[in-house]
């Protein structure tokens, strides 16, 4: 049986970024900067839904048809969310899930694998 996610997930897609470039002043400039372009995108697309669906279905080749399915039943609007102790326990969840089924041994703590104050 075939079924959505939509309210399984969490929603949350994390961005990466080595520690050496969050240490250098203009690097990590430059990181907040596309985030920020990440958001304005995200925002332009959820207003402009009919040519993002066009553009994206002429880009990757597939029918616009599936890409409106997509566009117009997500579970929510994509956007940049402010990195809080939420956002660190949704993800210590899925590790742990992931641990759990094995696939972690040993589990993992996520919190090191954060940096706030970058949006």
């Amino acid at each position: 049986m075939l079924r959505t996610a939509k309210g399984i997930l969490s929603g949350n897609y994390l961005l990466g970024a080595s520690p050496a470039a969050l240490a250098d002043p203009e690097l990590r400039a430059s990181i907040t900067d596309y985030i920020g372009r990440v958001e304005r995108a995200y925002g332009w697309a959820e207003a402009n839904k009919p040519a993002w669906s066009k553009a994206l279905a002429q880009t990757i080749q597939v029918k616009q048809s599936y890409i409106d399915d997509e566009l117009y039943h997500e579970s929510q609007p994509e956007h940049v969310t402010k990195l809080d102790s939420g956002v660190v326990a949704s993800a210590q969840s899925v590790a742990d899930t992931f641990s759990k089924a094995g696939l972690l041994p040993g589990g993992v703590d996520v919190k090191p694998y954060f940096e706030y104050g970058i949006i």
